[in-house]
Order: structure tokens, then sequence, then C-alpha cells
């Protein structure tokens, strides 16, 4: 029976799924996602459209907490499993990831792959469903190209050859399940050195290469485990792809291209000895989007974020340039792409990416993809504001313009700009206002105070609902009035008298409490602080311009203080104690009682003093609104 750890695939998803419905807060970037310590968080980038599996990789954007987690390896395949993660991304990442992470973890995740597999190719529903094909696609990619020293255990992979032994000696897999259950049973055969139930030995190695057997070839030079081995069947595979190659310049230096092949994992290119004349892009496969900068004026940065055709913002995808880019060399007869990662064994002619470049200050290359900078400055922001609001990637392999990657770039309005003074009473700070008009569609705004200065960039057709507001701080609060004193307490009745025959008398009453105080007066708000705004913009855009700044700019006064609460009345005060009685007087041969007096009545409370009345609210500064010379604001 298959240990639970690659057995409990088919309970996780609920797990997953509960876990998520407090999930991290989306769109999520991977500058977020390295800021976050949980498996959950991981889940929830890889999730969102546009997301790059690659940022898995050692080095990227996954915190090594994460790597470690216990949780990590049920949480990917759990993802998978229900549906939360695109199967092609997921594989990029866990590709990426397993020789990131510690050799138990990755171990763990390996037997769940491979158990997730084995389930998959067991269920009749994989034949029919597309989403379960893909990731079963998924998961016999990562079964097939993992690393050899990633092989999981020893128990698992027995237990997996045995449950797909009578699978594949039946009728019961169907053509979608049943060669990836005999490729799966190739590997884990291979791992224990073994091919079609022989050992893998040279003689064996050269059978498979005279009769071209590329995939066999290439699952051995994946999965053999001994080295000497593996590199034997690298060998023979790079040689079986030599003959099969469309270049006649690769089979012409047979020895030269097998040589790099095994050395570097691919032929590649450099500029130095093949010149590229020339380089294109080709469109479709740049993903299309519309970039949103949510900016953050308080950290002087923005977020870019990718919109999808509903408006709603996600991630930015990477431009694959391995897939999107065309060079044409020196000396070689046919165009060629950048190198992809990895170790493909490939000998076709590839370009160096150390060859390819970017002119751009927003984007950056990772490898062989293009990625675009999340988190710019807002001065950055603002040039790309000037220069018509089109992220523009010019791309170059080895000095020849491939062409431009542009994207349209949207500014999400921030929140107001709210300056206070700093206490109770204080006026608002002085705030130089510097409004740029860059086209008819978009301005740069900017706010020099006292300990700060903000810059954003604004849409014309939201801009009028943007504030810059300095306030006054609110006025001290009134002093609470003094509570009233209490009354006093009444006097005592007088006892009873057997000697005056007189019964007792009752107590008097107790004095009122005294009223307590009006609370203080509340003090002023302070007054708002003094506005100057600068707008620069082309003749023709100026009234326009000049209008919103009169909406944008706002000086306001602090509210009033609050009055003091009045005090409270004084208590009033306990009536006096009654006379007590006497009980044992006596007259003539007759015993008899005398009452005592009764308690005085308690005296009224007295009455709390009145509120004191509010401050009176600050006055707004004055707002002074000019053209000024054409200059930038930042």
């Amino acid at each position: 029976m298959r240990p639970c750890a690659a057995s409990a695939v088919r309970a996780a998803p609920l797990a997953l799924l509960l876990a998520a419905c407090a999930g991290p807060k989306l769109p999520m970037t991977a500058a977020g996602l390295a800021e976050t310590g949980s498996p959950e968080a991981l889940v929830a980038y890889l999730g969102q459209p546009g997301a790059d599996g690659r940022v898995c990789a050692r080095g990227g954007a996954v915190p090594e907490d994460v790597r470690r987690s216990r949780r990590t390896p049920g949480a990917l395949v759990a993802a998978l499993r229900a549906g939360t993660v695109p199967a092609p991304r997921w594989a990029d990442c866990v590709e990426a990831l397993l020789p990131a992470m510690p050799g138990d973890r990755a171990s763990d995740l390996v037997d769940r792959i491979l158990g997730a597999e084995a389930d998959l190719v067991e269920s009749p529903e994989v034949e029919r469903d597309a989403a379960l094909q893909a990731q079963l696609e998924a998961l016999h990619r990562i079964a097939l190209e993992r690393a050899p020293d990633l092989a999981g255990s020893r128990q698992v992979r027995a237990s997996v050859r045995t449950e797909l032994r009578p699978l594949l000696a039946g009728d019961r897999l169907g053509p979608v399940a049943r060669p990836r259950a005999e490729a799966l049973a190739a590997a884990l055969e291979a791992e224990e050195g073994e091919w079609q139930g022989r050992p893998v030995d040279p003689a064996r190695l050269a059978a498979l290469a005279g009769s071209q057997d590329e995939a066999a070839l290439r699952l051995l030079a994946r999965r053999l485990r001994d080295p000497g081995a593996r590199a034997g069947a690298e060998r023979a595979l790079v040689q079986v792809r030599i003959a099969a190659s469309p270049f006649p310049e690769v089979k012409a230096r047979a020895a030269e291209v097998e040589a790099a092949v095994l050395r570097d994992g691919a032929y590649r290119i450099s500029p130095q000895d093949h010149r590229p004349l020339r380089a294109a892009l080709q469109a479709d496969r740049i993903p299309a989007a519309t970039i949103l900068a949510r900016q953050s004026p308080a950290d002087g940065a923005a977020t870019l974020l990718a919109l999808d055709d509903g408006g709603r913002p996600g991630v930015l995808p990477p431009v694959h340039l391995a897939a999107a880019l065309t060079v044409e060399v020196a000396g070689l007869s046919r165009p060629i792409r950048p190198c992809a990662p990895g170790r493909p064994l490939d000998p076709t002619p590839c370009l160096d990416p150390a060859a390819l470049a970017v002119d751009s200050p927003y984007a950056a290359l990772r490898g062989a993809d293009l990625v675009v900078l999340e988190r710019p400055g807002l001065p950055a922001l603002a040039a790309l504001a000037r220069s018509g609001s089109r992220l523009e990637v010019p791309v170059r392999a080895g000095g020849a313009l491939a062409g431009t990657v542009s994207w349209p770039v949207r500014f999400e309005r921030p929140g107001a700009w709210v300056l206070e003074g700093p206490n109770p009473g204080a006026p608002g700070p002085d705030v130089a206002v510097e409004l740029e008009r860059v086209d008819a569609d978009r301005l740069v705004i900017a706010a020099t105070f006292s300990g700060g200065r903000r810059l954003a960039v604004l849409e014309r057709a939201d801009a009028a609902e943007f504030r810059v507001v300095t306030r006054g701080a609110s006025g001290w609060a009134g002093r609470a009035g003094s509570p009233g004193q209490d009354g006093t307490t009444g006097t005592r009745g007088q006892d009873a008298s057997c000697l005056g025959d007189s019964a007792g008398t009752s107590g008097g009453p107790g004095g009122p409490g005294e009223d307590g105080d009006a609370g203080g007066a509340g003090q002023p708000g302070g007054r708002g602080g003094a506005v100057h705004v600068a707008v620069r913009a082309p003749r023709a855009l100026l009234a326009d311009t000049l209008a919103l700044a009169g909406r944008i700019a706002v000086s306001e006064g602090g509210r009033g203080g609050r009055g003091g609460r009045g005090g409270a009345g004084g208590r009033g005060g306990d009536g006096g104690s009654g006379g007590r009685p006497a009980s044992m007087c006596s007259e003539r041969n007759r015993n008899y009682r005398l009452s005592g007096g009764s308690d005085g009545p308690r005296g009224p409370n007295g009455a709390a003093g009145p509120d004191g009345p509010w401050g009176s609210d600050g006055q707004p500064g004055p707002v002074r609104i000019e053209p000024a010379a054409s200059a930038s604001v930042d």
C-alpha cells in the first residue's frame, strides 16, 4: 500500500480551500509574495492570471520559510488537483522549486506527485475531462523531467510501480492514460538502472542510438541515477539529435556541437562568433495587457499590475523571449531563438541570453524572460506619463534592434492627501502644489510641505475628485466642570425618655447637594495652511487646468474643540437617624414602651453643570493659484 503522504491527495483540496477562505489580499505581485511567509500565499499568487511560475526558482520571490514549510508539498499538489492553479504554471513553479527545497521537503513533494499521477491514470474521468488531462500532463512533466537526485522515497517508487503493473497488463487504460502510465513505469524502472527489464549498459545505449529511439534516450538521460550511465545516455541522445538537425552547420561540426551541448545543456551561440544581422519580435507571442499603476505617494512608489478584459487588476506576465524573438546571425542558414532555461540537451543553435538587452528603466531581463519592474519609483512614473503613458521596452539581440514591447498605462487615482496640524489647535502646514498638465488626458501633481513631499500622476477623467487638503488641527477640548459638593447629613433625633415620658424624635433632613460647575469652553481649531498652486500647462489646456487646480487644492480650518463636560451635581446628604425607642418604662406597676423617631429624609442631589460650548472652527488659509513657467514638477 502506498504511504499516506502520496495517497492523501484526494482529501487535500478541501483542506486547502478551507484554509484559503481567509487568504492573502489579491492582486499579489511577486514582490508581495516575497513579503509573505505561507504556502497559502504561494498558491494564491500562482492562481492569479498572468502569474509567473518561474518566480519559484532559487533566488526568486518564494520566501525561505515557504521552501522549508512542511505544508508546502501538500498545499501545492492540492492546489493542482483542486484546479486552483493552472496546470502549466504549476509545473513551471514546481520544476523550479524542487531543486531549491530542503531534501526532505523535495522528497515529500516528489512522492505526492508520483502518487497523484498514479491516481489520475487509474481514473476513468481522465479520458474525457480536459482539466484532468492538463493536471496529468503537469504531473507527468515533473515525474519525468525532475533532476536525477530528486527521486523521492524508494518505498513510494516501489508502491507506484506495483500499482501500475496490473493496469498496464490489462485493458482498463484509455488512450490518454496508457502512454503516460507506460512512460511513468519506464521512468521508475530507469531510476533502478534498468530498461525493459534489462540493465542499462553501453551496448544497450548503442542499440537505442542505432534505432534512433530519441524518446527512450531522452527518458534515460533524465532518469538514470548512475552518473556514468546517465552521461552515456546524454551523449547518445545528443548524437541522435545532431543527426536529425535541420541545420547543416550543426551536422558539419558535429563533434564540436556535441561537446558544447554536453557541457552547457544547449548549443549556445555567441554574437562574437556569429554576428546578429536581423532580429524580430513576434507580436502574437507578447502578452496583450493594459498596465495599471497603483500609486502609493506616502511611500514614493507604485505597483504595476495588469488589467484583464473586465477591468480587474492582476499580475503582469513576463515576455518569454525564447518563444517571442527570432534572430538571423551570420554563418547560420536558419533563424535562431534565445536559449530556453534548463538543460534541454538540444543541439539546435540558440542565442546566449547574455546577448539580449532591454533599453528601459521599467524592465529587466531574467535569463531570456523580459519582466516589468513591479515597484517603480514615482518620479519614474511621472516620466512615463510625460512620454505618452505607454510603457515601451526596446529589445536588442547582440546589438540588433528586434522591436519594442509596448503596453498602455492607466494611472489609478490615489487617496486624498490630507495634511493636518501636528498638535491640537495648531495651524495646518503651508503647502506648495505644482500641477503639470502633460497632455490632454493626464497630469502630474506634487505637493511640498514641512516634513515631506508627495508626487502622483492623475488621469484627467477623475482628477476633479482628487484633493490636496491642508487642515488645521482640532482645538483643545474644554476642561471638565468640577463636581458639586455632597450635602451634609441631617441632625440625629432625640431618644425616647421614660423619665420625661417622651417618645423619640425624627432625624433632621439631609442637606442638598451642590450643583456641578459648568464645563469649560472648547478652544478654537487651528487655521488652515496657506496653499500656493503653480500650474504648468499648454496654452490650449491652461484654462481647464486652472479650473482643476481650484477644485483640487483646499485649505480648511480645524474643527473647534469640544466643550468640557459639566461637573456632576453633589449627592444629597443622608437624613439624620431617628431617636432610639425606650422599651422598659414602668409606672404604677405598669410596664410600657415609648417609640423612637424615624430617620430624616435624604437631601436632594445637586444638578449637573452644563457642558461647555464648542470652540470656534479655525479659518481656512489662503489659496493662491497662478500659471508658472513650463518646467516639470519633479
